[in-house]
């Protein structure tokens, strides 16, 4: 196994991780969402799966150290994405009533 081959892996490993903790927050609001009654735009968590998967398919496929200015917008658009949803959605379930 050669040092690529080791960064793919890696990479992708990483990706499934992320992917399962968004989903799981994609259920959370979800779930606020039909007992709240509060829009919580549970859809778009979707998109910063898009968005980082997208990223680490493109890093996948380059050197460990080469850097990526696509890969790196894909990942600055998902990281943006997730703050301002998750940031949302803290907002409306922590608020004081």
């Amino acid at each position: 196994m050669n040092e690529n081959t080791l960064h793919q892996f890696f990479v992708l490993y990483a990706w499934f991780g992320f992917a399962a903790l968004v989903l799981f927050l994609a259920l959370i609001a979800r779930f606020y969402q039909r007992f709240a009654q509060f829009t919580t735009y549970y859809t778009f968590y979707g998109l910063a799966i898009v968005l980082m998967g997208a990223s680490a398919i493109r890093r996948a496929g380059l050197a460990p150290a080469q850097p990526d200015f696509i890969a790196n917008l894909f990942l600055a658009a998902g990281s943006l994405t997730m703050l301002l949803l998750t940031w949302r959605l803290t907002h409306h379930m922590l608020r004081e009533k």
